[in-house]
């Protein structure tokens, strides 16, 4: 996983502090090694999840903006946007309550080095 915010190192609002700007915007990329949604394997995928939230997390009103491995099937696509919904809990079942406004799940091409980073 890759993870990047606009806040000072460490991420404030991880220890129940306020935006160091204000307002918060997070992004999460992940690439799946090996594993599955129920009988859909995710192996090899990546997909990401980035929000804008107006103010702290905690607060919600956030857009996010959902993109998937364009080499994902269906089935594979519904599995991440399940995922990511917070529909069925994990970590996403405790942040999707704060993004209420969602634009994708987009599919995109992703491009992974050695050197652990990833872009989309």
């Amino acid at each position: 996983m890759l993870v990047a915010c606009n806040c000072d190192y460490g991420c404030p609002c991880n220890f129940n502090a306020l935006p160091t700007t204000g307002k918060c915007e997070g992004h999460w990329t992940w690439h799946v090694e090996e594993g599955t949604y129920g009988d859909v394997s995710l192996d090899d995928l990546n997909f990401t999840v980035t929000v804008d939230w107006p103010g702290p997390i905690h607060e919600g009103d956030g857009k996010a903006l959902i993109l998937v491995d364009e080499r994902a099937d269906e089935a594979q696509r519904q599995a991440i946007e399940t995922l990511v919904s917070g529909e069925v809990g994990g970590p996403w079942g405790v942040l999707a309550w704060t993004w209420p406004t969602v634009d994708g799940p987009h599919l995109v091409p992703y491009e992974l080095s050695l050197d652990g980073s990833a872009g989309a």
